[in-house]
């Protein structure tokens, strides 16, 4: 990670702050963060990749969809399933209309999707059961043995 920073410093010295060359290493190091679950900065790091690749590319590129791409698994990682598909869905958009309907990017994009759709249905579906556990086990006073 050190020498990602300093690749990070020299670049950013060099060529500033919005230049292509910086957009990889701080991905790299967003990656590296978001790999030792250190998701905050993980995610700060890839919305400064957004933010170069929007000022390089426009908000319509490829290379924009995959810092969207980026930011949703920082988001699934952290439990956070609405705003993990809000991100897959800006990148599917993205890749829609770039690539087409069946390129690998637009459907690893929408089965990514589909994924997390799933796993915010199994989440909500246990938080029903948990609701519907707790309330049976409530004791009403007309139902406890001992009001007899």
């Amino acid at each position: 990670m050190m020498f990602y920073r300093e690749a990070l410093r020299l670049n950013r010295d060099a060529y500033g702050l919005h230049h292509p060359d910086v957009a990889p290493i701080l991905k790299s190091i967003g990656t590296i963060l978001t790999k030792k679950g250190e998701y905050k900065e993980a995610y700060e790091v890839f919305r400064d990749v957004l933010s170069i690749k929007c000022t390089i590319h426009g908000t319509g590129h490829p290379e924009v969809a995959s810092a969207y791409k980026s930011l949703g698994n920082v988001h699934y990682k952290m439990g956070e399933l609405a705003d993990a598909e809000r991100q897959y869905r800006h990148a599917l958009t993205i890749y829609r209309r770039t690539r087409g309907e069946e390129h690998r990017d637009t459907v690893a994009a929408q089965t990514t999707i589909e994924h997390i759709r799933y796993w915010m249905r199994e989440r909500g579906l246990k938080k029903m059961e948990e609701r519907h556990s707790q309330s049976s086990r409530r004791v009403r006073p007309d139902e406890d043995e001992r009001s007899c």
